[in-house]
């Protein structure tokens, strides 16, 4: 008998404490999603090749907004701020993202340059940008740091793009993501960084970029151990 009303304790105590942990899932905070809507939870259901692939997705979406953001104000060649391919380091980004940390997230940005000619005139070179944002109904911000003048778009799902004019004349234009969930940082940096050649253009036109490897693509940079 005792051993029964034991038994009956423990399955009471287990399943009220499984409700409550329920309960504070479903009917307490909201989970955290990332910069494509997906919770923690949801990412977790994929499998390395499933995240490779919306890696995929997502870099080719930037190539996309770069270009768009570009022709606004320059439809000849830029200069590359360097490789764009690889995932950053994740836990602080642009934007928060509670519960994010190094291990279990990442962000993207790519970067272009282009020098206007003619004399300095930085809110001239600001001023297509600024109205292809208000065209999009994008928020904006616009910045001064040390003489240089910048203005940042942020999308509202998960992009934001910064167009600067500098005193020195250069104009560079980047787009950063918001911090998107991950299973694992290492495995995917490996997973894309193993496939990528290294291999960018100095200059190019909008919308250019070397093809992104795809997952039947060779390791042809192996991790370092």
């Amino acid at each position: 008998m005792n051993t029964m009303q034991s038994t009956l304790r423990t399955i009471t105590t287990a399943v009220l404490t499984l409700g409550l942990l329920t309960g504070c899932a479903a009917g307490g905070t909201a989970m955290p999603t990332d910069a494509a809507g997906l919770t923690q939870d949801e990412v977790a259901e994929m499998s390395l090749h499933q995240e490779y692939d919306a890696y995929r997705d997502r870099y080719e979406h930037m190539q996309r907004l770069l270009k768009a953001a570009q022709l606004q104000v320059h439809d000849g060649e830029w200069e590359w701020g360097g490789g764009d391919r690889v995932p950053l380091i994740g836990g602080d980004g642009v934007a928060a993202l509670p519960g994010s940390d190094t291990k279990n997230s990442y962000d993207m940005s790519t970067t272009r340059l282009w020098s206007p000619p003619g004399a300095l005139d930085q809110e001239r070179d600001l001023q297509p940008m600024i109205d292809w944002f208000t065209d999009q109904g994008w928020t904006i911000e616009r910045r001064t740091i040390t003489g240089d003048r910048e203005v940042w778009a942020t999308t509202g799902d998960g992009w934001q793009i910064q167009y600067a004019a500098q005193e020195n004349g250069d104009n560079p234009l980047t787009v950063y993501s918001e911090l998107f969930w991950t299973n694992d940082a290492d495995a995917l940096s490996e997973a894309v960084g193993g496939r990528n050649d290294a291999a960018y253009p100095d200059r190019s036109l909008p919308g250019v970029y070397p093809a992104f490897p795809s997952w039947e693509s060779p390791i042809v940079s192996p991790p370092k151990i």
